[in-house]
This record gives C-alpha cells, structure tokens and sequence, in this order.
C-alpha cells in the first residue's frame, strides 16, 4: 500500500471556490458528482484516478478560534466494497487560512486510510457485478446539498476535527 499522508501545495483558486461556494461561512456542501468544480479534480487533489471512483466531492469549512484559523476540507466519497457490502471511504485534503483575513497557507496536507469515525460508511444497496456499476448507480441517487457546519452529517464533522488535529500535528 501507498504513502499514508502527504503535504501538498495548495492551489490559492481551490480556496477561493470553497469561499464562494460556502459563502464564506461555515458549512458543508456535498456536490453531485457531475456538478462538483473541476478545479477540484486534479493530480495534486483528488486524483483523477480516484476522482473516477467516487460517488460525490464534499468540502467543508469551519473557523478555530484558538489557533485563529478557518480549516477546509475537501473529500471525494470513493466507491470500495468491504465483507460483500458497498461502502464509501473518504481520504480528506485539509488546507488553512487565517480567520480573519481568510490568507490561505500555502500547503495542506492529505490522510489516506485514517482513522476517525465515518471514514468508511456502508452503502445500502446491494453488491453489484463490479464497482463501475456501482459508482453510477450510486451517482444517480446523490443529491447535492448545502447545510451550516453545525448541521453536517457527522461523517463530516469527524473528518474536519480528525483533519485539523492532524494539520496541526503535520505543519505547525
């Protein structure tokens, strides 16, 4: 298996679409696959290889007064099976800018396989034939939303708290 973690160099035009998408507030959106910005599939991102697996792209933003930093996420729902059944796993991209001026750092770091409570979700339909079936049916009944932070999908929240730890252990 591959490297667990990497710092990566952070795009400053992927901070400035979760900005306006998220209005500059903190919140969630989960986007329909075919809707998600573009700018958000990409070598240093999501994979595109990974990206053709996923079922849908979440980012996420939520301000740390503590550390005087507005922490985003970005995560693509990838399609995996485990035990017969259809799962989702996430591997979150976690990138920072200051608070108050919203100045992105320039780097961001990304977890494969960590280990925070819904990381992997099962999915409930049944095993199909192969996973490319499977990723357009699961993209069929994705339907994209946007919500304030405090009422995301726990999922969501696990992974910003999980990401920004590790940021804070990884980069600072």
């Amino acid at each position: 298996m591959g490297k667990k973690d990497k710092v990566i160099g952070i795009n400053p035009s992927v901070i400035e679409q979760i900005k306006e998408d998220l209005d500059k507030k903190d919140g969630v959106c989960t986007y329909e696959f075919n809707k998600a910005p573009q700018i958000f599939i990409d070598k240093g991102l999501i994979h595109p290889d990974v990206a053709a697996k996923c079922t849908s792209i979440t980012i996420a933003t939520s301000g740390c007064e503590a550390y005087g930093r507005n922490y985003m996420f970005i995560a693509g729902c990838r399609v995996d099976s485990e035990n017969g059944s259809i799962v989702t796993d996430i591997d979150p991209i976690v990138m920072v800018a200051d608070l108050e001026s919203w100045t992105p750092a320039p780097s961001g770091c990304i977890k494969f396989h960590g280990n925070f409570e819904g990381r992997t979700e099962k999915e409930r339909i049944p095993m199909a034939e192969s996973l490319d079936v499977a990723v357009s049916t699961l993209r069929k009944n994705i339907k994209g939303y946007k919500k304030p932070f405090k009422d995301a999908p726990i999922r969501f929240t696990h992974t910003m708290h999980f990401m920004a730890k590790y940021y804070r252990n990884k980069i600072s």
